[in-house]
């Protein structure tokens, strides 16, 4: 069943550290409803990237001369038309 609480500002936290790492403090800024089902919630691997035709300054492929991307692993394969 979940469950829910009030954890109210400036109540402390800290990381469970990995092998040979410092755990890490954490503070609230301010009140927080918190729930058992968040304790479930996973981040989501990878973020779509939009390139389209004058959809904006940003986005806009055709002012594009090149796409950077971070990482060692990004599974990327070549397209093969």
């Amino acid at each position: 069943m979940p469950t829910k609480t009030l954890i109210t500002a400036g109540c402390r936290s800290q990381s469970v550290p990995g092998p040979d790492e410092m755990p890490q403090s954490f503070e609230t800024a301010e009140d927080l409803d918190a729930r058992s089902e968040w304790n479930d919630l996973r981040p989501r691997p990878t973020q779509p990237q939009l390139f389209t035709l004058n959809d904006s300054s940003t986005a806009d492929v055709t002012l594009r001369d090149a796409v950077y991307f971070k990482g060692l692993s990004t599974n990327l394969n070549p397209a093969i038309p």
